[in-house]
């Protein structure tokens, strides 16, 4: 039976915040300097160019070329049309991006629908029951009203943004997200991602793996600040680690994947094959200081299930 557990994570390694002007580096913080070649925005950390900084920030920040950091950016409400939260439905809303460039926003020409589903049969079935669904505005806006609180298990619920024509993908990858349910409040930014097939397949030529049709979970891994972690592993404990050979992470932006097995300054590191089990993060082969909680996650064939990892104080 194929499962994907969705659930509210918090990760960390210590409690190291770094001042403006700097950029967390494993456990210092470095100076992030602009150089030549490294684009106009482009910034070198640790030795490597980040040309698009803002996928060093958090989900609600993005990048000041200015201060040379991340700063507070909230995305504007996507909920207006949401009706009131009770305790029979829920409305889901939030914006599309592109996962390469999350300040990339869709539209309603990328040809993108959002769809919401029980976090269990969204991987059990070949083609799960879409509970609700939604088109995305000219403002990267989606929302998904009325669905029935009832409809959906474990007080969790996911959502894919994919072709408007094919739920399970085609143009698109099947690229999911989750979020948990609160008595009586509607989610109003549940941040979708939209990801082209065909940078999957350069992902599988990059690193010589069967990765797709194997499923993809995706752990980023996040400070207290919503900073990206450096030199954590994806870890499923206890004592079921997945092999070296199962791990993969990116390398100086999101469209390179390497077959390293510790994240840099991008955070993200992704395990496939996976399944439903627990999971978390460990620091040079040990438990992470204060420890990454321990928590069921996974996904299934065909399914990129991507989930932040934040550390909590």
């Amino acid at each position: 039976m194929r499962i994907v557990v969705l659930a509210a994570l918090v990760c960390g390694c210590d409690d190291l915040v770094c001042g403006p002007g700097t950029v967390r580096l494993g456990t210092t913080c470095v100076t992030a300097t602009p150089i030549p070649g490294c684009d106009d925005a482009g910034v070198v950390i640790g030795g490597n160019c980040y040309r698009d900084p803002n996928i060093l920030c958090g989900a609600d920040s993005r990048w000041d070329p200015a201060q040379q950091r991340c700063v507070g950016n909230p995305v504007s409400s996507c909920a207006a049309n949401c009706s009131p939260p009770n305790s029979q439905t829920v409305c889901v809303a939030g914006k599309v991006v592109s996962f390469i460039s999350p300040t990339t926003t869709a539209n309603s020409q990328t040809g993108l629908k959002v769809r919401a589903y029980n976090p269990l049969t969204f991987v059990m079935q070949a083609n799960p029951t879409v509970l609700g669904d939604s088109l995305v505005d000219d403002n990267g806006c989606y929302t998904i009203d009325g669905l029935s609180r009832g409809s959906l298990t474990q007080g969790l619920v996911a959502v894919s943004a994919t072709d408007a024509s094919r739920p399970m993908g085609g143009t698109f990858a099947v690229m999911g997200v989750g979020s948990p349910l609160t008595p009586g409040r509607n989610i109003t930014d549940l941040q979708a991602y939209y990801l082209e097939r065909s940078l999957v397949d350069t992902w599988e030529m990059q690193t010589g793996a069967t990765l797709y049709s194997n499923g993809m979970w995706m752990g980023y891994y996040l400070d207290v600040t919503g900073r990206p972690v450096t030199g954590v592993t994806p870890s499923r404990p206890p004592g079921d680690d997945p092999p070296s050979s199962a791990v993969f992470c990116f390398r100086g932006n999101r469209m390179t994947l390497s077959t390293e097995d510790t994240t840099d300054a991008t955070g993200i590191c992704l395990i496939s094959p996976d399944f439903v089990e627990n999971h978390s993060g460990s620091c040079g082969g040990a438990p992470c200081t204060p420890p990454f909680p321990i928590t069921l996650a996974g996904t299934a064939p065909n399914v990129i299930f991507f989930q932040p990892m934040q550390q909590q104080m």
